[in-house]
């Protein structure tokens, strides 16, 4: 008998494991968005407006309206008959506590046994289950529904190099899936221009329990013109960023946005300050004369707040008569002996002129101040660019101060030997403006060639890396790290791969001969710069030439002919590591769990990326894993030095 009852047990337990199998994998082969589209179609072909309406309507007053205002539903929507339904999107973000996903459904429908319909029906779930995002009828001319806020936030999109996502305020830029060392964020993405590099979009790390370790490898970034915001820390701890171009663009950058960018040496904001009103002169009133000469003010124009103007005066022959300069208005400052007007807020002023040897003789003139309008500045947190204190130079080209406005705090954190180069005429309202008068040492104004026609070269900073396997490989440094060739050497021809000039990528990715036309301008004033401090007679005729090696074409060859000759660090970097011990630290951070990390910098003989190099190690019972590095041929070398207890410190 009990035998009897034991195997009665296991066949119901056996039948019971069978059904409930079939049940998951019946569940687990659901589509939710296909649930909730088949629910639908049950609903009109039974003419049931209430199951309808909780496909839309997620509380009993929002199906209650529904119903109200789509009495007529059906009126010419009889039937529907499913003939494919897939789904290409599913997102979710569901836990134990929250149900969270959204859904993009692609629907082949036949109505009314007659007309075909291809819909994309948009659908979101929660907690109180699944419901299309927004209201769609069946009927002629009908593309399905569209997505709601919230489904456009959480749906990311992507694409080989980064994910993103589409809002009604513009395409957001939400994450770099490359981890590239040049990049430039584009300017749209399947037709939609991208306003936004969202939070965190660059940071890259490695997490080793509770540690993170930065791992971008990101040098040089271009934002395109278009893109208006960067949001919080969308390039933390991007340690290797050297250069960042912002464009006009931009108007809003969010906290910390490049905080511990710790090697960020160049900066450029490309925003210029628009002109508000008039700016022709505006004619002064005289009051009396003598001889038959009025005085006249000359230099007068309305201002924008945050502008500096001088104004002068003239009385019959005399270009430079004294006057003595007055105004009651409280909106400016005016110095009384220079005529020095600055603009402190917005409204009018009058100004008057008063002959010092006569003061019955006198002119008056009334200007407009005006702000900024917030829509053309950049506005940006005080802590963008906190703890980065490797910047040389600062370029703004903003005439008025005023175009840069901090949100929150009181000045923006720059280190003290940063240079900042403004306009030219600007600097005086740069050193008076609140923003920037504690940098007055530091701001310099620019020469017209500064950005664009320049290149500062030293012939001790060049440094020439060269592989001797196969093709040789050749990269010019100049002291500045965004003056930069790269050459290639197959056979007897030298190919430009690319180069760096300013702010600006000259890239050809197939090498090129250089004398093509895309790339000699830009590699004349490259070689042409370092063949001077090498004293060498180089002219643009001998890179236009076909043959860069024939005697009218040698460009590149006398210039890395003097390089070697002068002896200036040439060594195969790439292929041995060559490491000064005495650079070399390794920092050892010893966890709880028995985890010993190694942080390693270092740097090689030959000078390539000196004072870049670094390497993350990790030691687990007694095992040394490589985590990270910039070069992977130290990691004998590491294990030895490690050994010999050099140089490691807690």
């Amino acid at each position: 008998m009990n035998n009897q009852r034991m195997s009665n047990i296991k066949r119901f337990l056996c039948i019971f494991i069978l059904m409930l199998s079939i049940f998951i994998l019946v569940g687990c082969g659901s589509k939710p968005s296909k649930d909730l589209w088949n629910k639908y179609v049950k609903a009109v072909n039974k003419q049931d407006l209430s199951a309808v309406a909780d496909c839309f309507a997620e509380t009993d007053a929002d199906k209650e309206k529904f119903m109200q205002e789509h009495a007529d539903y059906f009126d010419g929507l009889s039937k529907l008959k499913t003939t494919s339904y897939e789904e290409t999107i599913s997102c979710s973000f569901s836990n134990s506590m929250n149900t969270q996903a959204y859904y993009l459904g692609e629907v082949e429908v036949l109505a009314n046994d007659s007309t075909t319909h291809n819909l994309k029906i948009y659908v979101y779930e929660n907690n109180k289950g699944i419901f299309f995002c927004s209201y769609f009828k069946v009927e002629e001319g009908s593309t399905g529904n569209e997505p709601n806020a919230y489904w456009k936030d959480k749906v990311y999109y992507h694409t080989d190099e980064f994910l993103y996502k589409n809002l009604e305020s513009g395409t957001v830029f939400v994450e770099q899936i490359t981890n590239a060392r040049e990049y430039v964020v584009p300017a749209e993405v399947d037709g939609n221009a991208i306003t936004t590099i969202g939070e965190y979009a660059f940071y890259k790390y490695n997490k080793i329990l509770s540690f993170t370790i930065p791992t971008s490898r990101l040098r040089k970034v271009v934002i395109s013109e278009g893109i208006t915001t960067i949001g919080k820390y969308a390039f933390y701890q991007c340690e290797k960023l050297r250069s960042v171009v912002i464009p006009e663009s931009m108007r809003y950058i969010d906290r910390m946005a490049f905080a511990n960018c710790s090697r960020l040496e160049r900066l450029e904001f490309q925003a210029r300050t628009k002109e508000s009103g008039s700016v022709l002169e505006i004619a002064s009133i005289p009051t009396g004369e003598q001889g038959g000469n009025q005085l006249v003010i000359t230099g007068a124009h309305n201002l924008q707040t945050g502008e500096i103007s001088y104004l002068g005066a003239e009385f019959g022959t005399n270009k430079v008569p004294r006057v003595e300069w007055s105004t009651k208005s409280e909106i400016i400052d005016l110095d009384s002996a220079t005529g020095k007007v600055v603009a402190k807020k917005a409204g009018h002023a009058t100004i008057t002129a008063t002959l010092v040897e006569n003061k019955a003789i006198l002119a008056e003139v009334s200007i407009e101040i005006t702000d900024i309008a917030q829509t053309d500045c950049l506005k940006m947190y005080w802590d963008v660019f906190s703890r980065c204190p490797n910047l040389k130079e600062i370029y703004l080209h903003a005439y008025n101060p005023n175009t840069y406005v901090i949100d929150s705090g009181t000045t923006w954190l720059f280190n003290s030997t940063c240079k900042i180069y403004v306009p030219k005429g600007s600097r005086d309202m740069y050193i008076n403006h609140s923003l920037w008068s504690k940098y007055a040492d530091q701001i310099v104004e620019m020469k017209e060639d500064d950005i664009d026609n320049t290149i500062d070269i030293a012939l001790e900073s060049v440094s020439l890396t060269k592989e001797t396997a196969g093709d040789i490989y050749y990269a010019v440094n100049p002291n500045k790290v965004d003056n930069i060739i790269y050459l290639i050497q197959s056979g007897a021809d030298y190919k430009l791969v690319n180069a760096y000039v300013g702010s600006v990528l000259f890239e050809n990715k197939e090498a090129t001969p250089i004398n093509s036309d895309a790339n000699k301008e830009v590699l004349f004033k490259l070689l042409s710069g370092l063949a001077s401090e090498l004293s060498i007679s180089l002219d643009e005729s001998e890179i236009a030439k076909a043959d860069p090696l024939s005697d009218e074409g040698k460009a590149i060859d006398k210039v890395l002919d003097a390089i070697l000759v002068e002896g200036k660090k040439i060594n195969s970097a790439l292929t041995k590591a060559q490491i000064e011990l005495d650079s070399l630290s390794i920092a050892k951070n010893e966890l709880n769990e028995g985890v010993v990390i190694y942080s390693v910098d270092y740097r090689f003989t030959d000078g390539s990326d000196a004072g870049e190099m670094k390497s993350v190690f990790v030691e687990r019972n007694n095992t040394l894993e490589l985590v990270t590095s910039d070069y992977a041929g130290l990691y004998d070398l590491v294990k030895i030095i490690m050994a010999s207890g050099r140089k490691v410190e807690k």
